[in-house]
């Protein structure tokens, strides 16, 4: 079996060496909470709008890391995600404002933040359209959004079950039924279909072009993932038909 395969040969995320997955707590990166929330904030503050502006917002703020290490420097900072069981007090403590709220209808009013950005959030929502809409509701004009996600859906990782299913395309070369019942024997929690929106490269391109009116690029970058091609020419057939564009 293709899973037994790549477990064998301890092959995880991004070709790195798999860990005791039994006891791994975060599904697709192997560093703590705390660190990832500490990197992101120094990338965010790396940048020369971010040290100009005083009023930022999250979308999809999960723990509310990012939040509190931004806040920690002093700054203004709010989070907002649906799910606020997943707030840690510790966050708040560093000064970050913490709000359960939909991103399809920010809780703020118009032009109310200097600096909006999100993390590993835009992958899983499928109605960016509104989202975009709200945030340029929400942004001072002239000011700033700064999104970075992934992986995508057509991407090797993009079930986001590498936590648990060691297999790059495993959405393309295994039924879903068969990693479902993989999951259920391992002990780890199930893969969450629903929560990831499909979109392909070739959707998110045209997505910033219908936006290219409200929000100017500065910058942009897309990384492709090669690695694992292997598997795409090993069994052309799991992949026929998947996508639209060759780019996907």
């Amino acid at each position: 079996m293709l899973v037994e395969k790549y477990r064998d040969r301890g092959i995880g995320f991004d070709g790195a060496p798999t860990i005791d997955r039994s006891a791994e707590t975060v599904p697709y990166k192997l560093v703590t909470v705390n660190a990832r929330g500490k990197n992101a904030a120094n990338e965010i503050l790396s940048m020369a709008p971010a040290r100009s502006a005083k009023d930022f917002l999250e979308i999809g703020c999960r723990e509310g890391q990012v939040a509190g290490f931004l806040a920690a420097k002093g700054l203004s900072v709010t989070g907002i995600d649906l799910n606020g069981e997943w707030f840690n007090p510790r966050y708040v403590e560093y000064g970050a404002n913490l709000v359960v709220g939909d991103a399809y209808k920010i809780p703020f009013h118009d032009e109310n933040f200097d600096f909006v950005y999100s993390f590993n959030t835009f992958e899983h929502i499928t109605d960016l359209d509104s989202i975009l809409s709200e945030v340029y509701r929400v942004l001072h004009p002239g000011w700033y959004l700064y999104v970075q996600f992934g992986p995508l859906y057509s991407s090797p990782w993009g079930l986001h079950a590498a936590y648990a299913v060691p297999v790059p395309y495993c959405q393309f070369l295994i039924e879903r039924e068969t990693l479902d019942d993989y999951v259920e024997e391992i002990g780890q929690y199930p893969i969450r279909y629903n929560y990831l929106n499909g979109w392909s490269l070739n959707q998110y391109r045209k997505l910033w072009i219908r936006f290219g009116m409200q929000f100017k690029r500065v910058k942009y970058r897309e990384w492709s993932i090669l690695k694992s091609l292997d598997l795409v020419r090993k069994y052309p057939k799991c992949f026929r038909g998947r996508v639209d564009h060759i780019d996907d």
